[in-house]
């Protein structure tokens, strides 16, 4: 008996997505669906992201206008056990830009943004942090700045 080459591609197919489905099945008889909605077999190769670097302890920082090339020092004071410190602008930095001239307080939220704010705690920017001990600025969104520690 001959088999023509469309039944031999047809028992190649059936059999190629038969086995697909049973190791399919195999690999997920842990899984419960909706328990964490993660499925662990799948992902347990994608390491869950822990940032691994030390907290940036850093006290200066250049902080670079990335439009005009202008740059300045900024100070932080920190206070051991507190989300807030003191920053200290030198006196050019209100050529980078002009809310950092006034810039008075760091504070760190959980999230690990951090809000530069005024000495009346108005929010003047938000940072991100970037490689290393760098933050980049992502509010407000018509300045390019970074802040890079030294």
């Amino acid at each position: 008996m001959r088999f023509s080459a469309v039944t031999i591609i047809n028992c190649v197919t059936v059999t190629g997505v038969a086995s697909m489905m049973l190791v399919g099945a195999y690999q997920n008889k842990d899984y419960i669906p909706g328990s964490d909605g993660i499925d662990t077999i799948s992902t347990a190769s994608v390491q869950a992201h822990v940032d691994t670097r030390p907290k940036a302890l850093a006290d200066r920082f250049t902080v670079r206008n990335h439009a005009d090339g202008r740059s300045c020092i900024v100070k932080l004071h920190r206070a051991d056990g507190y989300n807030v410190h003191r920053v200290e602008p030198s006196e050019n930095c209100g050529a980078v830009t002009a809310s950092l001239a006034t810039a008075r307080a760091w504070r760190e939220g959980n999230d690990g943004m951090v809000a530069i704010t005024d000495r009346s705690g108005k929010n003047l920017m938000k940072l991100v942090p970037s490689d290393g001990f760098a933050w980049e600025v992502i509010e407000p969104r018509n300045i390019a700045i970074s802040l890079e520690a030294f």
